[in-house]
């Protein structure tokens, strides 16, 4: 009997990280559709839930994250938006709001 383990996704054998070509596949698809991207958890695609919020949850694996950085929502919503990359339109700097912030 063979002992052989494969890979969930693209059915070869097992293997760390992502599948090859698979990301790749999944970029073209939300490039071409402009409201999905590449949940940065599971690799499956994830949409946005409305058009006036830009963040996304992955009906795969439940996580909700910025469609622009993949920063977790929860932490952003707790603790503000310096924990978005600094190259997302939503990142805030600590430093900045800690200056503004009412006593």
């Amino acid at each position: 009997v063979c002992q052989a383990k494969l890979c969930s996704h693209c059915q070869k054998l097992y293997h760390e990280g992502p599948c090859s070509g698979r990301y790749e596949m999944i970029l073209e698809i939300t490039k071409a559709c402009g409201h999905a991207v590449p949940c940065p958890y599971c690799l499956n695609i994830a949409t946005k839930a409305d058009e006036g919020c830009d963040h996304v949850k992955c009906a795969t694996c439940k996580n909700d994250f910025c469609m622009y950085c993949a920063a977790k929502r929860e932490p952003t919503l707790i603790h503000g938006n310096h924990y978005h990359r600094p190259s997302c339109k939503h990142y805030y700097s600590y430093a900045n709001w800690a200056k503004e912030k009412p006593s």
